[in-house]
């Protein structure tokens, strides 16, 4: 891949705002980075591979797009179920109860 966008070399990162850090220092007073960027990996990394045990996956949308801001959206299902729609409620679900402009807001 590109210098600095590959797992050992992170130089060229745009991500967790590690441009605004000065000198390289994080404890600099005007040194603006993402202190959860560490567990924030993890996260996502655990999230993928857990994800990815569990399958195998087949998309049910058709036509998804990707751009540098996010996805179209999607559904996954388990490989050979024969349901179009999930057997789980939205992962929103439960907030929606409480605030429904977020479900709103998501749905526009």
């Amino acid at each position: 891949g590109r210098p600095g966008l590959s797992y050992d070399n992170d130089s060229r990162s745009v991500s967790w705002a590690e441009p605004a850090e000065v000198d390289d220092d994080v404890s600099h007073p005007d040194s603006h980075s993402c202190p959860g960027k560490d567990l924030s990996v993890q996260m996502i990394s655990a999230f993928i591979q857990e994800l990815a045990r569990s399958g195998p996956w087949e998309a049910v949308s058709e036509g998804i797009t990707l751009s540098l801001y996010g996805t179209s959206g999607w559904l996954l299902r388990k490989a050979g179920a024969t349901s179009q729609e999930p057997d789980h409620p939205h992962p929103l679900e439960p907030l929606c109860d409480i605030a429904g402009w977020v479900c709103d807001f998501v749905n526009e």
